[in-house]
């Protein structure tokens, strides 16, 4: 994964590792809900949209989650389908998707089990 930045660059790197994927800001933020971050989701998909806009540099975490999910994609040892015949654009991230270790805890409080 090169190492682009900073910001328009690392914006235009962004909408492209988006676009190979075939996701969304939209289907990112939801993800990144599922997998627990605890912002809001507006002001998940705000931070998406700033990044793909050039205003902000792109997050060591989201280039970590755009890299995992190209390598899942790949069919790589290891990784996991993550599709399950869903449309390749515009994913609605439904959690039983996700690897175990990935997957939101049942109950608030409780650690995915790894």
């Amino acid at each position: 994964m090169p190492d682009p930045d900073p910001s328009q660059d690392g914006a235009a790197w962004f909408r492209a590792e988006l676009a190979a994927l075939g996701e969304t800001q939209g289907s990112i933020a939801r993800l990144m809900k599922l997998c627990g971050d605890d912002r809001t989701p507006r002001n998940i998909l705000r931070s998406i949209q700033r990044m793909g806009a050039g205003d902000v540099r792109i997050s060591g975490e989201m280039r970590v989650l755009l890299h995992v999910l190209a390598q899942t994609r790949r069919g790589n040892p290891g990784s996991w389908s993550g599709r399950r015949g869903s449309n390749s654009r515009h994913s609605d991230w439904k959690s039983d998707a996700l690897p175990a270790e990935l997957r939101p805890p049942t109950e608030p409080g409780q650690a995915a089990r790894r």
